[in-house]
């Protein structure tokens, strides 16, 4: 199969809403129509990977840049030292710590993650460019798969379980 009839086959991505293919799926569509280093960049996409690609170094040095910017301000809140959890990135950290800071502003842990999860979605698509059936396209589409299937895990009431299943211990 032709890769923009890949891509354009693929449902449509929206933030918030829930993806119209799983994770799984999509692994094996790719398994399916996919070859070589592209199929192998999506893989360590989806599996949190390094790869030896432009995409996934790109993507891997955001997300170390947003973990030590939210690293910095929970260290910052605790009054300690954050040095011992950050890892050399060479991202934008400006523009990072700005939206993290923004992020650490709401009042709950889960508006919180969501507003992370925000920074990592506007990322993948400043990576994957304007042209819209790129290898690029593809693979920021898997972050934003991976994304949106995280973010359905994430749920008030599951949290509260898990709080009260924890509280609960001996």
């Amino acid at each position: 199969m032709n890769l923009d009839y890949f891509i354009a086959s693929l449902p449509m991505l929206m933030p918030g809403h829930p993806p119209g293919i799983t994770v799984a799926a999509f692994r094996v569509a790719c398994a399916e129509h996919l070859s070589g280093r592209l199929r192998g960049a999506v893989e360590a996409l989806l599996d949190d990977q390094a790869y030896p690609h432009p995409f996934v170094a790109a993507w891997r040095r955001h997300e170390t840049g947003l973990r030590n910017a939210i690293a910095r301000r929970r260290a910052a809140r605790l009054g300690t030292d954050a040095q011992p959890w950050l890892r050399p990135d060479g991202s934008d950290e400006a523009r990072i710590s700005h939206g993290v800071a923004a992020a650490f502003e709401q009042p709950d842990p889960l508006q919180r993650e969501r507003a992370l999860n925000r920074l990592r979605w506007q990322a993948a698509e400043a990576l994957q460019g304007i042209q819209p059936l790129t290898p690029e396209v593809l693979l920021a589409y898997a972050v934003k798969l991976r994304l949106l299937e995280r973010g359905q895990a994430l749920d008030a009431a599951a949290g509260r379980r898990r709080l009260d299943a924890l509280a609960a211990l001996p």
